[in-house]
């Protein structure tokens, strides 16, 4: 089956949980972003070379398991939303999804700069 450039992400839904193929790449890209941003700053704070930028966050980084449940957490929610933002209004959808998936990527560079790989 070949997709033309209308038909898009409106392909049909996949695996019958309601998530369109646009916001099911967004979920894994997110995912994979927000495992390495748990990564690299648990590694940063553990070895003594950075800290939790963002404050709400920092509350939590004193306890590993806290801190993960809260990113997969936060993390559920997000996708969820996009997912609901993405059945209503697409293009809002798109811009939104572009935003955060930029702004996990700067992170997820920023803390391996702080950690030296880069």
């Amino acid at each position: 089956m070949t997709l033309n450039k209308a038909q898009g992400c409106d392909m049909a839904r996949y695996f019958g949980c309601g998530i369109d193929r646009c916001v099911l790449v967004f979920a894994i890209s997110f995912i994979f972003l927000t495992i390495l941003d748990f990564v690299t700053t648990m590694f940063a704070i553990s070895n003594g070379l950075g800290h939790e930028a963002n404050p709400i966050m920092a509350m939590v980084t004193s306890n590993n398991y806290l801190f993960a449940l809260t990113k997969i957490s936060l993390g559920a929610l997000i996708i969820y939303m996009m997912n609901r933002i993405y059945s209503k209004n697409k293009k809002l959808a798109m811009c939104t999804i572009t935003i955060i998936i930029t702004m996990m990527f700067a992170v997820v560079i920023n803390n391996l700069f702080v950690i030296g790989v880069i």
